[in-house]
């Protein structure tokens, strides 16, 4: 259960195009973070910091996995 504050209109905004953009990597053929993205697209309607932290941390790993 995540705790951390829920994340302002900025945050949820960035929020929202970084699950954008990790879908698009989906469609592309990167099915390593098919249940990662899910997870995280179920949270897109009120997110949290530690999901916006959380997504952080999976764009250095799509950039390290190439």
């Amino acid at each position: 259960m995540n705790v951390s504050p829920e994340c302002n209109a900025v945050m949820t905004q960035r929020n929202q195009a970084y699950i954008g953009i990790l879908r698009w990597a989906l469609e592309m053929g990167r099915v390593d973070i098919v249940l990662e993205v899910s997870l995280m697209s179920s949270f897109n309607v009120l997110p949290r910091e530690g999901h916006l932290e959380a997504l952080y941390h999976m764009f250095p790993y799509l950039a390290k996995a190439d």
